[in-house]
């Protein structure tokens, strides 16, 4: 486009050089000139969006993907601000994986399995008149990445400082549930000997109560902090 804009030019000038010279006006030149000059103008203004004389190139993958974090009962995507865009972690297998941010675009949907599709794009000129038209210009394109994420309903999206604050929420648990299993074993025991004073030689009786103290003690703990989670994303606004 750039070879025919510089030759609009030139019968431009010509024709302004046959008015000079000889005091005639050269229509056909001027014409010819006005058209070229507008219309390759024109295509190169609009070429970074239309990638005028190249051919589209795609290649996409898709693969299974799992939360990148999972606390109580709620399993998490997080994001992350970084210079040019924002990068999504994810886990695939047993490790954990970040798309790229910088110029890429996501999508994200909802739906089951989730997975992760990528997808790349390229343009570029495939034959002697395409790169004669593009003389000048690039014959190829950087290669373009969008992403479609989906996810399904039970899985929220956080910036990584959001997650954290639900994480600092669990930070003790170990010591909670084993503070408050403690208490409620002396309380169990308590009832238990006053209702058998050989309780306290059936080391069996004591190991099933223990068990069953440790279940309901972590059962409470975990729906305290589903709750708590639940409030944070409420007033978080996170769907």
């Amino acid at each position: 486009m750039i070879v025919l804009l510089v030759l609009g030019i030139v019968f431009l000038l010509y024709a302004l050089l046959q008015y000079v010279q000889h005091h005639s006006i050269r229509w056909i030149p001027i014409v010819i000139g006005v058209v070229l000059i507008g219309l390759n103008t024109w295509g190169l203004k609009v070429d970074d969006q239309d990638h005028l004389f190249m051919t589209k190139r795609s290649d996409s993958t898709t693969e299974k993907i799992k939360p990148a974090e999972e606390l109580g009962s709620y399993k998490f995507i997080t994001t992350e601000k970084v210079d040019g865009g924002k990068r999504y972690t994810y886990d695939m297998g047993d490790k954990t994986y970040q798309t790229l941010a910088e110029g890429t675009k996501m999508t994200l949907k909802t739906g089951s399995p989730a997975t992760l599709k990528t997808n790349l794009t390229t343009y570029q000129t495939d034959n002697a008149f395409d790169r004669f038209m593009r003389m000048g210009q690039n014959q190829k394109t950087g290669t373009k990445t969008s992403y479609v994420m989906t996810i399904p309903k039970d899985w929220h999206v956080l910036t990584t400082s959001q997650y954290q604050q639900l994480a600092d929420l669990n930070k003790n648990s170990d010591k909670t549930i084993s503070d408050a299993v403690a208490k409620q074993v002396k309380v169990e025991f308590a009832k238990q000997y006053k209702q058998n004073p050989n309780f306290l030689k059936n080391k069996k009786a004591q190991k099933a109560v223990q068990e069953k103290v440790v279940q309901t003690e972590t059962q409470k703990y975990n729906a305290a902090l589903n709750a708590q989670i639940s409030q944070k994303l409420k007033d978080w606004h996170v769907k």
